[in-house]
């Protein structure tokens, strides 16, 4: 539902044009200015009547006597900021006032309503008074269009639609056109059903709006709180680093087996600790941040990646020669190298062995889903990827910690255990691929891992 309104003839209800055929045929001399029933000669109830008003002095006469004459309820939208100055300047801001006083329910729907200083003071100086009501306010967009119209509802039995000619004029009777006064049973209900689509339309949005806010709220906490520790934590573990390479020092001066040892644990865990925190600050923001997809080199990736982990454990532990195809780009972002350094490391760490180096394999692979799997229903029937297979020669993964890898932490993992989370959250969770971990020699796993990374494939920016 859009919040303005327009006479396009073309956009109208059939109730709207049965409206106009109407204005034509009635005698317009001969209908109650404010009337919801007539009593004919015979003493029988006549239908309730419709008329079209085109004298300017008349119809602001009839729109302010209908809020004056409110019983229960008041209905107004005003469609532009200009319409609700006019309607303070011919006293019916005034008269809603005056309505609400008495109990009257009055419900607006105009641009702007922070702007409404005369709204904002009544309902301030009624929050003070228990038994008064407030008028209720929202805020629709501001009418673009030409040929908008102001709509009143009053006590759910009579209705004024008036037609703004020329907005721009701040004059009442300059800036509108006819109006059409109806205490038509049909007429009135289809607009009050107007009114009420529109009220909810933006009671939506303003909902919307505010879990928006919450949620931007809760991620600005989230990044406070984990940089805070994240800087926290690094300086007490700065403190134990020195004084452990302080008393290693010392005890090197005075041999103790023991007391290298303890020095070297403290010194070990420590740099583990900093890795943790590392890792868990790239989580956070993995999860915290909203995925914007782009098209990025795989092979750059990849090499990048196998540089990263060279440079930390040395030459020999990684093979750098794969094969892959120049034109080898895949959906995701600038978080892509994280994958590769993760899942190269933990290949490298497990299976430190220069004679049997990783391996990196690279292939084009096209998955089917089935018709009744996630996957069919969020990508269709086919999906294009780039598998890449990490593959390493250690003592490998049994079965039973396989189902278990890629949650939060994992209790027999050397290190953090963070490290297969990242790369969970960033291939599934963020780009929609897919991660598998297989035997090297299928139903052997005491002979090494193969870890499958499979992304979407792109097209070359």
């Amino acid at each position: 539902m859009s919040s303005t309104l327009s006479t396009d003839s073309s956009q109208k209800s059939d109730e709207e044009l049965d409206l106009e055929s109407r204005h034509c045929t009635a005698d317009q001399s001969s209908l109650p200015l404010l009337v919801s029933q007539n009593m004919a000669p015979h003493g029988t109830i006549e239908e309730p009547r419709m008329r079209i008003i085109r004298d300017k002095n008349e119809i602001k006469k009839v729109y302010v006597s209908m809020v004056n004459e409110a019983i229960s309820e008041i209905l107004l939208l005003m469609p532009t900021t200009n319409a609700y100055i006019r309607e303070v300047e011919i006293g019916v801001i005034a008269a809603l006032q005056s309505a609400a006083d008495r109990n009257v329910v009055v419900r607006m729907l105009t641009p702007d309503p922070s702007e409404r200083e005369e709204i904002r003071k009544f309902n301030s100086l009624q929050e003070a008074i228990l038994s008064s009501k407030l008028i209720a306010i929202k805020r629709i967009r501001e009418a673009k269009v030409q040929n908008t119209v102001t709509i009143l509802v009053v006590d759910k039995t009579s209705s004024l639609i008036i037609e703004q000619q020329d907005d721009k004029e701040l004059d009442f009777s300059k800036a509108i056109g006819i109006a059409t006064y109806s205490a038509r049973g049909s007429t009135v209900k289809a607009n009050i059903r107007f009114f009420e689509r529109m009220w909810e339309e933006v009671e939506d949005r303003e909902d919307e709006q505010i879990l928006l806010e919450k949620e931007r709220r809760s991620r600005r906490e989230a990044e406070l709180l984990q940089d805070i520790l994240a800087h926290d934590l690094r300086n007490f573990n700065q403190i134990i680093l020195t004084n452990a390479e302080l008393l290693k020092d010392v005890a090197a001066d005075y041999p103790s087996r023991e007391a290298v040892f303890a020095a070297s644990e403290i010194i070990d865990a420590v740099y583990r600790s900093s890795q943790l925190i590392d890792r868990a600050k790239k989580l956070g923001k993995i999860i915290s941040q909203e995925f914007h997809p782009s098209t990025v080199s795989l092979k750059d990736s990849i090499k990048r990646s196998v540089d990263v982990v060279t440079k930390s454990h040395g030459l020999g532990f990684i093979n750098p020669h794969f094969a892959i195809d120049e034109d080898a780009y895949v959906l995701a972002d600038d978080l892509l190298d994280e994958v590769f350094v993760n899942v190269l490391a933990n290949a490298v760490k497990y299976a430190s062995d220069r004679v049997f180096p990783v391996e990196i394999k690279v292939e084009d692979s096209i998955n089917e889903h089935n018709k009744e799997s996630n996957r069919f229903r969020q990508f269709g029937g086919i999906e294009k990827f780039w598998k890449l297979s990490i593959i390493d020669h250690g003592p490998g993964i049994p079965d039973s910690i396989k189902k278990r890898l890629f949650t939060r932490y994992l209790d027999t993992a050397s290190g953090s255990g963070l490290g297969l989370s990242i790369v969970h959250a960033l291939v599934v969770d963020r780009y929609g691929g897919i991660v598998k971990i297989r035997d090297r020699i299928e139903g052997n796993h005491g002979n090494g891992t193969v870890v499958e990374i499979s992304l979407q494939q792109s097209k070359r920016a």
